[in-house]
């Protein structure tokens, strides 16, 4: 499953793209920043995905708006979080992989 992550800090990329390989994904970041070049590289990022993550804390206003009204133009089903650990993101892959790779749409509590 294509995971796409919008926000969040990007020293944390390789550590999560890692967790993912591990359990059979492959992880996309966006930074949440939509001046320039950013808002076709969400839309790009937004097609590729089978999910979206959106990050609340690490993420601008306008960055997280723009992901949820793209996912939902696109049907993709989305997460919104305040901050994501390790551990949260692996109980979000343990989610994914229960509902065999279908996230519920639109769900913001994965401990359902």
């Amino acid at each position: 499953m294509h995971i796409g992550w919008v926000g969040g800090l990007e020293r944390s990329d390789s550590t999560f793209e890692q967790l993912a390989a591990a359990a059979g994904h492959k992880l996309e970041f966006h930074n949440g920043d939509v001046r320039g070049n950013g808002l076709n590289a969400m839309r790009g990022l937004v097609k590729r995905s089978s999910v979206i993550v959106i990050l609340t804390t690490i993420n601008s206003h306008q960055g997280v708006q723009l992901a949820k009204r793209l996912a939902h133009k696109h049907e993709c089903p989305y997460v919104v979080m305040q901050r994501c650990g390790q551990s949260r993101f692996r109980q979000l892959l343990d989610a994914i992989d229960r509902q065999n790779g279908e996230c519920r749409p639109h769900a913001s509590n994965i401990n359902n």
